[in-house]
């Protein structure tokens, strides 16, 4: 990177970036597994939980809307591969779970998106990833200082 960049040569890399990581990311899945990114994060949210997690703090964890969350689950439930399940103290609140068939494919197909993931970074340093991650920390902060609400 030249001394030339701007601010905005920065912005439009991080925004190109994402979509190029999500069709490297779908293209490294087994192609029977139609999974895109953020169904691949919401059954990694799930396996790693090992208990069912309101939609609230699905949410929240994968920074997402509640809405998008609901259209998340409701695919992955037409799949089989989690269920909702009534809060046993919160008549408001619905849990999510693995289904039975999503407890036998999803820690597969997470640690095949783990896999998959740690041969993209492992093109970086220890040091470059340390780097990154304090860059990242950075922009995360001052964006969540300055973002409304």
């Amino acid at each position: 990177m030249s001394r030339d960049t701007t601010d905005l040569d920065l912005t439009r890399r991080l925004v190109a970036f994402f979509p190029q990581w999500g069709r490297w990311m779908r293209a490294n899945l087994p192609d029977d597994a139609d999974l895109t990114a953020s169904r691949t994060r919401m059954l990694g949210a799930l396996v790693e939980a090992k208990e069912p997690l309101p939609m609230t703090v699905l949410s929240q964890h994968l920074c997402m809307t509640k809405r998008n969350v609901t259209a998340l689950v409701d695919r992955l439930e037409q799949e089989a591969l989690v269920q909702r399940i009534a809060h046993p103290t919160d008549r408001r609140s619905t849990l999510i779970q693995l289904s039975t068939q999503g407890q036998q494919v999803a820690p597969q197909l997470v640690a095949e998106h783990q896999r998959a993931v740690a041969r993209a970074f492992a093109t970086l340093s220890a040091e470059e990833r340390h780097q990154l991650e304090r860059i990242l920390d950075k922009i995360e902060a001052f964006l969540t200082e300055h973002n409304p609400r």
